[in-house]
């Protein structure tokens, strides 16, 4: 069975698919699913994930940060900020390579609010619970940081991942952020 961007698909068009990846004991559900061609999805404020523009951190880092993912993400051009909103919650995935092997990566998120720069509360340090550990030198990875807004007001905020606790940082970016309480 073979797909195409516009295609209708039922119940019935699913029920091989469903055989192959072993779900016999799914019970089909009278279904439509559209697949889209990517040109079909209107780019506007929503509040769907969204690529950030972000800043590599100043200090030397043994990784690069390849791309910043925020959802949802309200804005109203794609160059502008997202806007998090106190008492929701928001998913940021920063892809990355490391040029380090690393079994005890260490996390921080640091929130800055003007001049004010204070560790983001409800954390974990331990990184391997925001990517796949160990982090293998060379190996594009994702870090994964599941994000629920305090009343604490902040305009960027920074994400650094170290080679354990006194080790040099692995990667380091951060992007600005619309705060609304």
């Amino acid at each position: 069975m073979s797909l195409r961007f516009g295609q209708q698909l039922t119940s019935r068009c699913l029920r091989p698919l469903v055989l192959l990846v072993g779900l016999r004991h799914a019970v089909p559900v009278p279904t439509t699913l559209r697949l889209r061609h990517e040109s079909e999805y209107v780019h506007n404020s929503s509040s769907t994930a969204a690529n950030v523009t972000f800043t590599s951190c100043p200090e030397k880092t043994l990784g690069q940060v390849n791309y910043m993912e925020i959802s949802p993400c309200e804005r109203s051009s794609p160059s502008d900020p997202c806007t998090f909103r106190h008492g929701m919650n928001y998913t940021v995935s920063l892809g990355f390579v490391s040029e380090r092997n690393s079994s005890n990566p260490r996390s921080s998120v640091v929130a800055r609010d003007g001049n004010d720069s204070y560790a983001y509360s409800g954390q974990s340090f331990t990184a391997c619970r925001y990517t796949p550990c160990p982090i293998i030198e060379e190996e594009p990875s994702t870090y994964t940081y599941q994000f629920h807004t305090l009343a604490s007001p902040f305009d960027h905020l920074t994400f650094n991942v170290t080679d354990d606790f006194e080790g040099p940082s692995l990667f380091c970016a951060g992007a600005d952020i619309n705060f609304e309480l």
